[in-house]
Order: C-alpha cells, then sequence, then structure tokens
C-alpha cells in the first residue's frame, strides 16, 4: 500500500509539472543543437551565421535538419533524439489536456467499489484525503464550480463531478449502483438526505455488498422524521443507511478532554462556562446535561452552565424550544458578551458568579477567536486550575501552543484543543 501510495504521489507530481519539464527539454535541445551545429558546421568550414545556426536547431523538433553527413558531434547527436522527444511530449500533454474530462469519465464506467464524497466543504475534503491515502478510488460532487476543493481533488486522483448531489442523473453518473459508499457532507441537511433518498432508489436490485450510505444530518427534528422514511424502515440487504453529525462527535470528545465526568462527580455544584453557542455549543450543553442526568439526581445536585454569546438573548428562546426537558434539569444562565469585547478581557463573569466554574468549553467557529478566548480565560482563572478546552479546526497550526489529544501538552499548560476535522472527518469515524 505504501508503495502504491508513493507511486501516485510522484505521478502526481510529474502530471503537475510536467509543462515545466517539457520546457526544459525543449530549452536544452534547442541549446545542444546550436552547439552542436555550429561545432559541425566549422569542421567542414562552413560559413554560419547565429540566425542560421538558431534556425537549424528549431528545425530539430519537425525532424527535418537532423540528418547530417560524416562525423557528427556529442551535442548534435543528443539534440537530434531529445528535440522530437519534447515534441512528442508536449503533443501527447496537449492532448490529455484535451480530452482529460472524456478520459476520466470512461474510466468512471468501469470503477467498482469506489467511495462517492457529496459537497467539498472542509469535512468533504478532508473525507477525501483520508480515503485516497487509502488507495481508494473517489468520486466528488459538489455544486460550486469556483470552490478550490475540486482542484485539490484533482490533484489527488479523484474524479470531479459538479451538479447538486440530489440530482438522480448526476449520481447515476457517478456510480451509485457500483460504489461502495455514499458520504452526503453537504453544508445543507435537506440536500443531504434527498441524496440518500436519490442513493436508496438508484441501488434496488443491487448485488453483492450492501451499498453505505452516510449522511450528515445536523437538525435532530429531520433526523427523527428520516427514520421514519423507507430508507431506514426497509429491510433490504442492498442498502444500509447511517446517520453522524459532526458537531455531537466534537461535542462528546472536548467533554472526554475535560474529564467531566471526574471533576463534576468530586463537585457537589459543577459548573460548565461554554463560549460560543452555535450548533457546537449546542451539543456540548445537551451532552453534557444528559451524562449528568444518568450519573446523578438533577433534583438533589443541578448542573450549573453559564452559556456566553453576543446573541444570547435571541438563542434563549430557541434553546428551550428545542431542549425544553434538558433546560428544566440544570440551572441556566445565559451571558449576552463579545469575545473581542472589553468585559470579556476583565472576565467579572468568571469570577462573580457562584458557583465557581469547574471547566470552560470554547466553542468559536474561528480558530483566532477560540485560542484567543481560551488564552484570556485560561489568564483569569489559571490559580484555580480550571480545565479549559477549545475547539480548533485540527490539530495543527495554532492547535499546536495548546495540548492536544494526539500531542500531549503544548505551550500553554491547563488547555486543551480538539481538532474538529482530525477527530470527527476520518473514514474510520464516519463509517463506524
Amino acid at each position: 500500500m505504501n508503495l502504491r501510495h508513493a507511486f501516485r504521489k510522484t505521478r502526481r507530481r510529474l502530471h503537475r509539472w510536467a509543462w515545466v519539464v517539457i520546457a526544459s527539454m525543449a530549452a536544452m535541445a534547442g541549446v545542444l543543437g546550436v552547439i552542436g551545429f555550429r561545432t559541425y558546421l566549422a569542421s567542414r568550414s562552413a560559413p554560419t551565421s547565429a540566425l542560421d545556426l538558431i534556425y537549424l536547431s528549431l528545425q530539430l523538433f519537425t525532424l527535418e535538419s537532423g540528418a547530417v553527413e560524416g562525423s557528427i558531434p556529442g551535442e548534435l547527436q543528443l539534440a537530434r533524439f531529445l528535440a522530437p522527444a519534447a515534441t512528442a511530449s508536449a503533443l501527447a500533454r496537449a492532448c490529455w489536456t484535451v480530452f482529460e474530462q472524456q478520459i476520466s469519465e470512461l474510466r468512471l464506467r468501469f470503477s467498482r467499489n469506489h467511495v462517492i464524497v457529496c459537497g467539498l466543504g472542509s469535512k468533504g475534503v478532508r473525507l477525501a484525503e483520508d480515503i485516497r491515502a487509502r488507495g481508494t478510488r473517489v468520486v466528488v460532487i459538489d455544486s460550486d464550480e469556483s470552490n478550490v476543493g475540486l482542484a485539490r481533488c484533482r490533484d489527488l486522483g479523484a474524479f470531479v463531478l459538479t451538479g447538486s448531489a440530489s440530482d438522480p442523473w448526476l449520481l447515476k453518473k457517478a456510480r451509485v449502483h457500483r460504489a461502495a459508499a455514499v458520504i452526503a457532507v453537504t453544508g445543507d441537511d435537506g440536500t443531504n438526505v434527498e441524496a440518500a433518498v436519490r442513493a436508496y432508489e438508484l441501488s434496488r436490485g443491487r448485488t453483492g455488498a450492501p451499498l453505505q450510505c452516510i449522511i450528515h444530518v445536523v437538525d435532530p427534528r429531520l433526523q427523527s422524521h428520516l427514520r421514519q422514511h423507507e430508507v431506514f424502515t426497509s429491510q433490504a440487504d442492498a442498502f444500509h443507511i447511517r446517520i453522524f453529525n459532526v458537531f455531537e462527535s466534537c461535542a462528546e470528545a472536548m467533554l472526554v478532554e475535560l474529564r467531566v465526568a471526574a471533576r463534576a462527580n468530586n463537585s457537589i455544584h459543577p459548573h460548565i462556562v461554554i463560549a460560543g453557542f452555535g450548533r457546537l455549543g449546542e451539543a456540548v450543553f445537551s451532552n453534557a446535561v444528559r451524562f449528568w442526568r444518568t450519573t446523578n439526581s438533577p433534583a438533589v445536585h443541578p448542573i450549573h452552565i453559564t452559556i456566553v454569546d453576543r446573541s444570547a438573548s435571541q438563542k434563549v428562546s430557541r434553546l428551550s424550544l428545542s431542549h425544553p426537558a434538558l433546560c428544566r434539569e440544570c440551572e441556566l444562565q445565559f451571558i449576552e458578551m463579545d469575545v473581542a469585547s472589553v468585559e470579556f478581557e476583565r472576565g467579572e463573569f468568571l469570577t462573580t458568579t457562584s458557583p465557581t466554574p469547574t471547566c470552560v468549553c470554547i466553542c468559536f467557529d474561528s480558530d483566532t477567536h477560540a485560542l484567543t478566548a481560551a488564552l484570556v480565560v485560561h489568564d483569569l482563572l489559571h490559580e484555580l486550575d480550571v480545565p479549559i478546552v477549545v475547539r480548533m479546526k485540527e490539530n495543527a497550526g495554532l492547535a499546536t501552543l495548546v495540548g492536544t489529544s494526539s500531542r500531549g501538552a503544548g505551550v500553554v499548560d491547563g488547555i486543551r484543543a480538539v481538532g474538529m476535522l482530525d477527530m470527527a472527518c476520518t473514514i474510520e469515524h464516519v463509517l463506524e
């Protein structure tokens, strides 16, 4: 597998630098041709000029001037073969560029057991990279022709199709009935669900191993309705479907990193501060309350949760509608505050609240804002030894300043980072 991966990597590099190599061959052939013709004509005392030498050298590329009599200098001998080789390489490369899409579609017609990735956001690109690294063929579908992820996937050797992932014609073109798996991770839950339904319809009558369909769905209500659909209730062996939610997975990992269970069980009044209340913050809230509910009596020892968000007032009502039971089982406090504000840097909401925070989750979408907030909280609560976990895009870049689950401690002690893409967007996690 490693040899195959190294071969594909070398082939991609040659493919990327093909025109540079061809241009270098042509330049070398031209220079050697001029030197070789000058030496050859000088040995025969024939008058020459610079323009004549350049003209004769250019004719080597079309096989018109290389047939000379007598002793041939080494430079000219090499140029006679190098120039036609450069010409042939340029023609082959030009033909490949023109017919690359047609050749790719022809190869796709004979593909089997490949993986179809729908949606090339950060999750889709990471999955495509992970699958290709394992030597499996990948077909990617994205509706945005200007998506930079398309070029990245082409470099990886993936088949690229542009259009809606819910288009049955496009899924059929991707040979979904012969694929091993379909992974829908577009930014729209509805598109992901429709892609799964279309894949189910196209896989009817399939023989052999069942088609694995994995879709990313965030909305719990949509998940509930989908589980009542035929794609879930059917007993057919040709199609298996699973739902995953990267925010739920990341939230679980963040709570594990904090060792919420151990610290909460040793505290009569556990207090979790959640900074940033988007999809991830909401998942951290629901997972924390559910865990506390299953291990303790909320009536006797309620868990205290403080949510800090610049749009907190708008999210109070949404949370009470989406999780009414969980809201009743905890002591909930909303603080409307911008992470970039002076009030946040002062941190009075941390030092004056009761009980004292036992752990802090930073859930902002921006890595820069998340790490900045984590450092501010760390400085404010450093003496209390309060654990802090921060959501980062991946366990690289800014995340190397703090500890991660894969690297241990970083420069700043007391802060742990969870790389969302590293943790949740690998093929093992998705398939399991």
